[in-house]
């Protein structure tokens, strides 16, 4: 059955960002903060250098974090990078009242990325990380993507990668299906990696057994999505191996070897 994006909102809302591996409350907001920025620089940012791999927005741009979740990318616009004209969009009003919480300066709307109510080039740069394999049109992402970018402005942008694991789930599912129940844990909302029925079911299930949509992309793939949208200046990088997810502790210089050989996402740098 095809999903809808009223389907994808209803998951979001439901199930912001992290509140599956850690329980959030207002009263203990700090620490949900916290833990969620170690998972980012201890997990995601393994094996990178997160300042060389991501176009990051200049203090003085109009920039906007597109599917901004619970807001770990605005935070880091907002303190780090000093922007003072931030706005932070996304689909789940649940999310952007967690990510106002953590970044008061921001700007939080409800946005749709498929169809961005903002005028054509309205922003210096935008920010869209893991967000648009997760809805039904994704190329129209991209178009809206390029349209608000103003000419000259900059973009990151990064989908789940279609890497060799998993290509080996589509040639051998129950061996990789094995070795999952073996070495993976559940990291909350049912990511019960073991029982996915398909490559495209274990995408899925990154997010959570009730997730209605997860897709992968090859490069050449998410390039020619890319240029399809208007962008010609496209800069390609790879980052992201779940260990948070492994039973077992990996040793940094074996971070940095995994994340080179099987990275989980892929991160297009973009210039209008």
């Amino acid at each position: 059955m095809a999903h809808s994006i009223t389907d994808v909102e209803k998951f979001w809302n439901e199930n912001p960002l992290f509140t599956g591996e850690e329980e959030f409350s207002k009263e203990r907001s700090q620490q949900f903060f916290e833990k969620h920025d170690a998972a980012y620089y201890d997990d995601v940012f393994a094996g990178v250098n997160y300042r060389e791999q991501f176009y990051l927005p200049q203090s003085d741009d109009k920039a906007l974090d597109l599917g901004c979740g619970i807001g770990f990318w605005s935070s880091m616009f907002a303190t780090q990078c000093q922007v003072k004209d931030l706005t932070s969009g996304d689909l789940s009003t649940n999310s952007l009242e967690i990510c106002k919480l953590r970044v008061p300066s921001t700007n939080a709307v409800k946005v749709n990325a498929e169809k961005i109510d903002f005028p054509d080039e309205t922003f210096d740069f935008v920010n869209c990380q893991g967000v648009i394999h997760h809805t039904p049109d994704t190329q129209s992402c991209a178009n809206e993507i390029y349209r608000v970018l103003k000419t000259g402005g900059r973009a990151s942008v990064s989908v789940y990668y279609d890497n060799v694991l998993l290509k080996m789930a589509s040639l051998a599912l129950p061996v990789v299906n094995f070795a999952s129940g073996l070495f993976l844990k559940d990291k909350g909302r049912g990511r019960a990696f073991h029982k996915a029925t398909s490559k495209e079911d274990i995408v899925r299930l990154y997010d959570g057994a009730d997730n209605p949509i997860g897709k992968s992309y090859t490069r050449k793939e998410f390039e020619e999505m890319l240029k399809t949208a208007g962008f010609q200046e496209i800069e390609i990088g790879y980052f992201f191996f779940p260990f948070r997810f492994l039973r077992i502790k990996i040793p940094n210089v074996l971070r940095t070897v995994l994340v080179k050989m099987f990275p989980f996402m892929i991160v297009a740098n973009l210039k209008k």
